[in-house]
């Protein structure tokens, strides 16, 4: 019978961080999972890390390959869960139960998602996903992928990663499966992965293409009627002092959460609670 869980990892020339993320999944309460790990060519020694633990891994495939999401696109064509989840070296799962927690009880949405601790120079800070990911949110960040399960079936009727896009290709597929395929989610209160905040979308010198790349993916698949009143939105907020502006915007952004879900066919709730979040460590 197919695991419910495929872990996918992809490597090039990271040993220390690929025995991190693996051993971080291994130690896993969760057993209902496989692991799959794509390397991409590595000559760092990566490669003996893996087959240390290949007892413990599904299969593993070393090959050059087009970069990160050709590698987990290639994962993905290799995992026979129902849900995939990609968690690339260096980043690692928060705890022992990280994974229970997430897919407990078995998900039935196409997408499950919990929240990410953000660790740059040492320190670790809290990342919280929204309850729902709506157009708001998603025109300025989206969901951690290190903490989402997306459903292996939803993965491959979107055809995967557009891989036109660099930087921003999963972004375009969450955005994609929410919009167009009216994907539906669940958010897990809890903080799943550790996000190692030194990659490729974080990197500052990067920034320009992706608000490129965004702003296409944006224009690919969301209304016009969408991107006109986020224009509005931008144009007002920048007028407005930082700590003022949800106060006064609150109307506007209010219509946009009601398209989003409209767009979703989900019910219009009005207000949201949020069950309180793991807290921080201390130290």
């Amino acid at each position: 019978m197919p695991p419910s869980l495929s872990v996918v990892t992809i490597c090039l020339n990271d040993r220390a961080g690929l025995e991190a993320t693996l051993d971080s999944v291994i130690g896993q309460t969760y057993r209902d999972l496989e692991v799959v790990v794509v390397d991409g060519g590595s000559t760092d020694g990566s490669l003996d890390a893996i087959r240390a633990r290949e007892p413990r891994i599904a299969r593993w495939v070393s090959e050059p390959d087009g970069g990160i999401y050709e590698g987990q696109g290639k994962g993905a064509a290799l995992a026979k869960g129902e849900w995939l989840l990609f968690l690339n070296a260096g980043d690692r799962l928060a705890a022992p139960d990280a994974l229970e927690r997430l897919m407990t009880p078995r998900p039935v949405e196409d997408v499950v998602y919990g929240d990410v601790w953000m660790e740059r120079g040492g320190r670790l800070r809290p990342w919280r996903a929204p309850d729902h990911p709506s157009v708001l949110h998603l025109m300025r960040s989206m969901l951690p992928h290190q903490a989402t399960a997306f459903r292996r079936a939803l993965f491959l009727r979107l055809g995967g990663y557009d891989l036109s896009f660099r930087i921003a290709a999963d972004y375009d597929l969450l955005l994609r499966a929410l919009v167009e395929a009216r994907a539906t989610t669940r958010h897990v209160p809890h903080l799943v992965a550790i996000h190692n905040g030194e990659g490729v979308s974080n990197d500052p010198a990067r920034t320009p293409r992706l608000r490129e790349e965004r702003a296409r993916i944006q224009e690919k698949v969301l209304p016009e009627a969408v991107r006109e009143d986020w224009r509005v939105y931008e144009a007002v907020e920048s007028q407005l002092p930082g700590r003022r502006v949800r106060a006064w915007f609150r109307p506007m952004a209010r219509p946009l959460r009601r398209l989003s879900r409209a767009l979703r066919r989900m019910p219009d709730t009005g207000g949201t609670h949020r069950p309180d979040a793991a807290k921080a460590p201390k130290g």
